[in-house]
Parts: structure tokens; C-alpha cells; sequence
């Protein structure tokens, strides 16, 4: 007895009780992705491209945010006292990709260059997360700082 190919009622049935059973959305996205591969490794008809699958994904991903769970956490704003901290920061020496340390000159460019990229997202009003790590490290890990 095969479980390919899966069927779309079956399938968003399956989704509902994961959901029921405490699973976040981006599990069940996760679930959804796995499912869908793995019907295309067996030469099926993907069963999760199927008009009442995708609603039920949607309504359950509505649900949990309605009730708060499974939000994006938006990242905190880049202040004027993280923009202090990094521009009183010391430079650190790399390990170049090669062999051996950078220069101090290197270094002192690079902090220069994330000091200046940290100041233009902040007059933007952008937030820290959208550029990510700079090469010096900025901005902290939560555990960092």
C-alpha cells in the first residue's frame, strides 16, 4: 500500500491536528515543504499545491497570530547609545583569510566603514537586523551585550 500521492483533504486534515497539537506555523510550512518534496522525488502530483491545503495553512497561520503565537519578532530600533557604544569600540585585529593578523590600518577601515553603515540605518530609521553582523561584530548578540 502506497501514501503517494497523498491527498489535499487528507493532507490539510493532517496540518489541522499538527496545528491542534501545538506545532507553529513555521513547523507546519516546514511540514508542508518536506511533503512537497517528497511527492516530487516520487514522480507524484504535489498535493500541497492544492487550493484547499493552502487555505487551510493560511487560516491556521491567521489563527496563530491572532493569538499572538508564532509573530515575527521585529528587531529592536538602533539607538543613539548603540551608536555610542560602537563608535567608542576598539578595533580588533583579524585572522586574514590567508595567514596572519590584519593590520591595524585594516582594522581601524573596517570599524570606520561599520560605524559609518550603522549611522546611515539609523538616520534612515532602519533597524539593526536589517543589515545583519557587520565585519567588526556589531550589532551584540543578546548574550554579547
Amino acid at each position: 500500500m502506497s501514501v503517494f500521492p497523498a491527498e489535499p483533504e487528507a493532507l490539510a486534515a493532517f496540518l489541522a491536528a499538527r496545528h491542534a497539537a501545538g506545532r507553529s506555523p513555521a513547523s507546519l510550512r516546514m511540514t508542508v515543504a518536506a511533503l512537497a518534496r517528497a511527492h516530487l522525488e516520487a514522480g507524484e502530483a504535489d498535493p500541497t499545491k492544492h487550493a484547499r491545503v493552502r487555505s487551510v495553512l493560511k487560516g491556521l497561520g491567521r489563527l496563530a497570530g491572532e493569538r499572538g503565537q508564532g509573530a515575527a519578532r521585529q528587531a529592536r530600533a538602533l539607538t543613539a547609545e548603540a551608536l555610542t557604544v560602537l563608535r567608542a569600540a576598539q578595533p580588533v585585529r583579524r585572522k586574514k583569510a590567508g595567514a596572519g593578523l590584519e593590520t591595524w590600518e585594516e582594522a581601524l577601515a573596517r570599524q570606520v566603514f561599520d560605524v559609518a553603515l550603522a549611522h546611515v540605518l539609523s538616520d534612515a530609521g532602519l533597524r539593526r537586523g536589517c543589515f545583519g553582523r557587520t565585519s567588526s561584530g556589531f550589532p551584540p548578540t543578546a548574550a554579547a551585550a
